[in-house]
């Protein structure tokens, strides 16, 4: 697989006190707008699917247009109401999952780019501790327990232990 054809990532200070300053206006204002729920709740409410979103929508449209469908113990003003939230919260949710994954996808190539950074640095020191140069040894056997994956630390047998 071929990496991913990147300019240098980066955000000015500004850039991001912006981007925050806009997330905590969003949060402020979704605060009172959305709800939270458990996992229980979420199982409870499911997903309006696709096919019975656009069951939803078309018999929306026909109730609409065919008044007589309407009974007279109904109000079309509370499902106006929620067609119109509906078509909100989908556009709002569509481009905060674009978002979304824009940033779950940056935030993978720079740890990406992070990891292969840090990388080059510990084979570096690991060269110098084998040349025993003054000072790389304590920072190679400090970083190198995530890579040497033999080494492991032994406990000391007890008397008595079997092990």
């Amino acid at each position: 697989m071929n990496n991913v054809n990147q300019q240098k990532i980066s955000f000015t200070e500004t850039e991001v006190e912006s981007i925050n300053r806009c997330i905590l206006e969003l949060e402020q204002i979704l605060k009172t707008k959305t709800v939270q729920l458990t996992a229980a709740q979420s199982h409870f409410y499911g997903k309006l699917g696709k096919e019975k979103e656009k069951w939803a929508e078309e018999m929306y449209k026909d109730v609409t247009l065919d008044s007589h469908l309407i009974p007279p113990y109904m109000d079309l003003t509370d499902w106006n109401e929620l067609e119109n939230l509906r078509g909100s919260l989908n556009g709002m949710v569509n481009r905060f999952t674009k978002i979304t994954q824009q940033l779950v996808h940056t935030n993978r190539v720079v740890g990406f780019n992070l990891y292969h950074e840090c990388k080059n640095f510990y084979e570096h020191v690991k060269l110098m501790s084998t040349k025993n140069m003054p000072g790389f040894k304590f920072y190679y056997d400090k970083w190198s327990t995530i890579f040497d994956r033999k080494r492991k630390v032994k406990t000391p047998k007890t008397e008595g232990s079997n092990g």
